[in-house]
């Protein structure tokens, strides 16, 4: 089952892999056309298969790949989820998940609701040295080789 969402409402429905679920119409009148996330226009949300992808020649127990790639998956749909909601917050939303970038042990997909409304100031730098003045919502979604671990951090 593959994660399907609304771009007018961000409703959200679980379909078939090979194409996105029948529109549906609500009571008040709105009618959900279903798109992938990758598929919304306005996002740079990279597919799970391409997250993925990122992790091919990383050292992964064999016996643990396939709770790895469920515990991804699992943090991929629930930080989609949550990016799209907090971009409701925005008023010119843009919402980012990039793919995963090493450092040492650990292999780290960034993800941002950020707000073009509010000014950027290049003085509002963290700790690691990123603009959050227009920050929303961020996070990572990190995997590391010392233990195997998938974990999210906001």
């Amino acid at each position: 089952m593959k994660l399907y969402l609304c771009p007018d409402c961000w409703h959200e429905v679980y379909g078939n892999e090979s194409r996105a679920p029948q529109s549906i119409h609500w009571t008040d009148g709105h009618v959900c056309h279903f798109k992938s996330p990758e598929d919304m226009p306005t996002e740079k949300i990279i597919s799970f298969e391409k997250l993925l992808a990122g992790l091919r020649g990383v050292d992964v127990p064999e016996e643990l790949v396939d709770q790895v790639n469920e515990h991804l998956r699992v943090a991929y749909e629930e930080e989609v989820k949550l990016m799209c909601r907090y971009a409701l917050k925005a008023k010119l939303p843009e919402i980012i998940l990039h793919p995963f970038r090493t450092a040492g042990s650990q292999h780290i997909a960034e993800f941002e609701v950020k707000d073009r409304a509010k000014p950027d100031d290049p003085s509002r730098m963290n700790f690691h040295m990123q603009n959050t003045s227009q920050w929303v919502y961020a996070g990572c979604i990190l995997y590391d080789e010392r233990d195997s671990r998938v974990s999210r951090h906001h």
